[in-house]
């Protein structure tokens, strides 16, 4: 009886435990996004799905460049192109006078 009471006590434990990471990890899950979405795809599924996406973004990152590098010369060209169209209305105003 005393060995049945010790493993009863080891599996609430076990599921106290169990319980508090569930709960964590809901928590969690719920600040990505608080409505629960029912699926039957499995984690491995969704994780399989997941890399497959990021492997594309990598693959694009690299055939068009980095989205922060991008915006960077973006920026660069756009204060040339003002700057350039400010000494251009200058040029057309002196040069009407």
């Amino acid at each position: 009886m005393k060995e049945f009471e010790d493993k009863l006590a080891e599996m609430t434990t076990q599921h106290t435990t169990a319980q508090a990471e569930v709960n964590d990890t809901t928590a969690k899950a719920s600040q990505i996004c608080a409505e629960k979405i029912r699926t039957r795809r499995t984690p491995q599924n969704i994780e399989s799905e997941i890399m497959q996406i990021q492997r594309q973004i990598t693959i694009e990152q690299r055939s068009r460049g980095d989205k922060n590098q991008i915006c960077k010369i973006y920026m660069e060209k756009k204060e040339r192109f003002e700057s350039l169209s400010v000494e251009v209305e200058l040029h057309v105003y002196h040069s009407s006078k």
